[in-house]
């Protein structure tokens, strides 16, 4: 009998296993054909569904057409499934389409109660890829429910919304379901192992919590660490600690389930930080390892600390910067990713589609979504940003009454030096529309004042990341930088132009050094000259200068709205110098320069007469702008006080 109840109890016991494993993956859908999907549109969208070749087998594709330049239009399906504690979707994607909003949906039984993952501005991969949905991606969308826990789904739903508009092409595969065990936060102490440690500087240092100690290695080349989590383990990132003047320059970071197969999840090919924080988003793995490809020119690597970042922490690249910022020195980040209200202000030419920000530090959002223009002064040792300097907001230049004048401008004070930012847009909406930003430098003492003066590149947005009503704030986007014969520089598909000019009330200023900072063949682009060290940062500007007391430096950017593909290096060449006259007392001449202005020549000294000072107007008297009327300070002439 007790022989019979252990067999029995054997067999019961393997088939709740086998149960619970082969409920463990559940294919919601191979798309091997389009049975059972539905359209879900809106007026002028135009939808078509047919079944091609997948990854495996066949996939769905899934064509979309806004005829009317907006609106949504998806496909439906469905799923009755009840949801354990914790679980997640996969299914793989690719396209060829424009970046439109790519939304998921899960709808209950009534039809009206939504729960979605949004995508905004989605950039669809070209080649397949995985995309994982976890339960806490999933947030409430709409619906008369009060319990906005989800806990059962009737239809799944993938729709495109119109962002940018157009068509396109989407296709679906193997798309699956999987309970998962319950989230922690909660997980055993890892180990480390090295290549090689020095004596009274083993691994273990490198997680006990100490910033006195330090793990270093006996050799520099071929070197290696890996992490043992003693599990699989969800997390975030690495945020890694170098020993000063002992880093590595260049480092792989690489994942595994059992220490024998690798997958390398993240490069580092330019190092020049102490401190390398490393966004791995929800990774998983039960093994780490960090490879050093090259190290900073010592003879050894060391590490004081390595933290793990948890999911919360990278989930969304804001929420990356916002660890970030909490980690580096204040100032180094803007304001809002301190946690710290950031406001702004808004300029363009009326009725135009395009536009730009300036928040109350300084800095300038070229337009919508995209990269950000920053000052930053350097005084002997000290460093100046908007963290530590006192700021003043006008609609003008500081102590220049106008009866009327729009120009969002900042001031900072610092030292007996300020640095007004102004910003202003010129030209015909939507045709030749331009941003121009005015940097004003001025010496408030009685003695000479050496400075730096840096403007930087920053692929972040004025737009705070908690204003995110049809568009998300926080991180901007730059995939490509350029450099144009030394006095314009590519962005993108934005073009920014520079002036310098200078006035004084003695002897011409020596302007000790003007130099384009660009490394574009470098996928991380680093400052070689800036003393401060901070990612995707590359240099626009740098000037070395001595001002004499009372004096004043003016700097121009000129930014087109327009794509780049309008701006070419012949039209640039083809700029012919004008020296006009005073252009104050010329009404004539303000319309004539006004129907071309758009450089200024970068080398060139202004002249005093009469305490107007002029400058070379660079124009292009075939360019293809139809005459704009412009008033003389928004076209950047530049005056002394």
């Amino acid at each position: 009998m007790n022989k019979l109840f252990i067999k029995i109890s054997t067999i019961a016991t393997l088939i709740i296993q086998t149960t619970i494993i082969s409920a463990q993956t559940k294919t919601l859908d191979d798309f091997e054909n389009k049975t059972g999907w539905n359209f879900i549109k809106s007026d002028g969208v135009s939808l078509n569904l047919t079944n091609e070749k997948g990854l495996t087998g066949n996939a769905i594709r899934f064509d979309y057409d806004f005829t009317k330049g907006t609106g949504y239009g998806g496909i439906q399906k469905l799923f009755p499934i009840d949801l354990p504690e914790n679980y997640e979707f996969t299914f793989y994607v690719k396209a060829e389409s424009p970046a439109n909003n790519f939304e998921i949906k899960f709808i209950d039984k009534t039809g009206d109660n939504v729960w979605w993952v949004s995508n905004r501005n989605y950039d669809f991969p070209t080649e397949w890829k995985k995309v994982t949905i976890k339960k806490r991606h999933i947030n409430f969308a709409w619906g008369p429910t009060t319990d906005q826990n989800l806990k059962r789904i009737d239809r799944i739903e993938f729709t495109i919304a119109s962002f940018i508009g157009g068509k396109g092409t989407v296709w679906l595969d193997n798309f699956k379901f999987e309970p998962l065990p319950a989230e922690t936060s909660t997980y055993p102490q890892p180990t480390i192992t090295a290549t090689s440690s020095a004596k009274n500087h083993s691994t273990d240092f490198i997680t006990d919590g100490s910033s006195e100690t330090y793990w270093q290695s006996t050799e520099a080349t071929n070197q290696h660490l890996v992490i043992d989590f003693k599990t699989r383990r969800e997390f975030g990132g690495l945020q890694i600690n170098w020993l000063e003047n002992n880093s590595a320059k260049s480092f792989d970071i690489l994942l595994s389930a059992d220490s024998k197969t690798w997958e390398k999840a993240y490069t580092v090919q330019s190092n020049q930080s102490n401190i390398s924080f490393i966004r791995l988003p929800e990774a998983e793995a039960h093994y780490v390892r960090i490879d050093v490809i090259e190290n900073s020119g010592s003879n050894v690597v060391g590490i004081r600390e390595i933290k793990f970042l948890s999911t919360k922490e990278s989930l969304t690249q804001n929420d990356f910067l916002i660890y970030t910022a909490s980690n580096s020195p204040k100032g180094n980040y803007p304001r809002y990713f301190s946690k710290q209200a950031s406001f702004w202000t808004i300029t363009g030419v009326n009725n135009d589609t395009k536009e730009a920000l300036i928040n109350e530090d300084g800095m300038v959002e070229v337009d919508k979504g995209l990269f950000s223009i920053e000052p930053l002064i350097k005084i002997g040792d000290s460093l100046f940003n908007w963290s530590n300097v006192a700021s003043i907001h006008s609609m003008g230049e500081l102590g220049v009454k106008k009866e009327f004048d729009f120009v969002p401008t900042v001031t900072w004070q610092l030292n007996q030096l300020t640095l007004e930012t102004g910003v202003t847009a010129i030209g015909e909406a939507n045709k030749n529309s331009k941003l121009n930003i005015r940097y004003k430098l001025k010496n408030r003492s009685n003695v000479a004042n050496d400075f730096e003066f840096y403007l930087l590149i920053r692929p972040y947005q004025v737009n705070p990341y908690y204003q995110f009503l049809n568009y998300p704030g926080g991180v901007g986007k730059i995939k490509s930088i350029t450099e144009g014969d030394g006095n314009y520089l590519v962005v993108d598909d934005k073009t920014v132009l520079f002036q310098k000019s200078t006035t004084h009330l003695g002897p011409s200023i020596p302007m000790k050094e003007i130099r384009w900072n660009l490394s574009a063949k470098k996928k991380c682009l680093w400052p070689t000259q800036l003393p401060i060290k901070m990612a995707w940062q590359p240099v626009l500007l740098s000037i070395g200068c001595t001002l004499m007391q009372a004096r004043a430096l003016y700097c121009m950017l000129l930014s087109p709205f327009m794509a780049t593909n309008r701006v070419t290096k012949n039209r640039v060449q083809k700029m012919l110098p004008l020296n006009l006259p005073n252009h104050r007392n010329s009404g004539k001449q303000k319309q004539a320069i006004s129907n071309s202005i758009y450089l200024h020549r970068p080398t060139v000294l202004l002249t005093p007469i009469n305490r107007t000072w002029h400058t070379y107007w660079l124009t292009a008297t075939k360019w293809a702008f139809n005459p704009v009327p412009a008033r003389m300070n928004e076209a950047g002439y530049a005056t002394a006080h």
